[in-house]
C-alpha cells in the first residue's frame, strides 16, 4: 500500500505541473527543451556526416539534463522522502551536460589528436570529481551552486583557451562561449533567489523567480549551441 501510494504520486504531479497554468513555469521552460532536442537527436542520426556521432554525445547529454530536470520539477513536491534525489539527479544532469557539450566542441575543434586526448581526458576527469563531490553527502545550495558553477567555468575557460591555441575558433566555439556566459548570468540569478520588480504601469510589484530565469537562460542558449551545432556538422 505504501509503495503503490509514492508510485502513483510522481504521475499525478507530473500531470498536474505539465498541464495546469498555474503550475510552475520550469518543467514548461524544459519540457520545450526536451522536445527541440529529440528533433535535433533525429535530424543528427540521419545526418550522413562521420562527425555526427560526437555531435550526438553533445545533444544526448543535453537531453539527459532537460529531461531529468523536466522530471525532477515535476515530482519534486510530491515525494518528500526522495528529495534530495531528485536534486542531486538534476544537479547530475547539469554536470553531464557541461561534460558532453564541451568535450564535443573539444573533438570537433581541435586538430591536435595528443593534446586534444589531455583536454577531453581532464574535462571528464573535473566531471566526475564534481558529480563524486555531490553524491558524498548533502550539500547546501550555495555550495552546490559553487561546485557547478566551478567546474562549468573553469571548463569554459580551459576549452576555449584550447581552442585558440591550437585550432580556428570557428561559430561552434563562439557559440560555446554564448552558452557558457548565458548560463553562467542564469546560474548568477538562480543564486540570488527571488527579485522584486516595480511595473512601470501600475503601482504593483511583481516578484520575479531566479530559478525560473536559469531555466529561461539555459532554454534559449542551449538550443541556440544546439542550432549552431547541427548546422556546423551536417551543413
Amino acid at each position: 500500500m505504501e509503495a503503490s501510494h509514492y508510485l502513483s504520486k510522481p504521475r499525478s504531479a507530473l500531470q498536474y505541473r505539465l498541464v495546469h497554468t498555474n503550475g510552475s513555469v520550469d518543467p514548461k521552460f524544459h519540457l520545450c527543451g526536451t522536445i527541440v532536442l529529440l528533433y535535433f537527436i533525429y535530424h543528427m542520426s540521419r545526418c550522413p556526416s562521420s562527425n555526427a556521432t560526437t555531435a550526438l554525445v553533445s545533444l544526448l547529454a543535453n537531453l539527459f539534463c532537460f529531461g531529468t530536470s523536466t522530471f525532477c520539477h515535476c515530482v519534486l513536491d510530491s515525494a518528500k522522502q526522495l528529495h534530495s534525489f531528485y536534486i542531486l539527479l538534476d544537479h547530475i544532469g547539469i554536470i553531464l551536460h557541461i561534460w558532453g557539450t564541451s568535450v564535443s566542441v573539444l573533438c570537433l575543434e581541435a586538430t591536435d589528436g595528443g593534446n586534444n586526448n589531455s583536454m577531453v581526458v581532464g574535462v571528464t576527469l573535473g566531471g566526475v570529481i564534481c558529480a563524486t563531490y555531490l553524491i558524498t553527502w548533502p550539500r547546501e545550495k550555495r555550495e552546490r551552486v559553487l561546485v557547478i558553477g566551478g567546474f562549468g567555468g573553469l571548463t569554459l575557460c580551459s576549452v576555449s583557451l584550447y581552442n585558440a591555441v591550437f585550432s580556428s575558433v570557428t561559430r561552434l566555439t563562439a557559440s560555446y562561449i554564448f552558452l557558457g556566459l548565458v548560463n553562467g548570468i542564469g546560474g548568477w540569478f538562480y543564486s540570488r533567489g527571488s527579485f522584486q520588480v516595480l511595473s512601470q504601469l501600475s503601482p504593483k510589484i511583481y516578484t520575479v523567480s531566479g530559478h525560473s530565469l536559469m531555466h529561461l537562460f539555459s532554454l534559449i542558449a542551449s538550443i541556440f549551441h544546439a542550432t549552431i551545432l547541427v548546422s556546423f556538422v551536417c551543413i
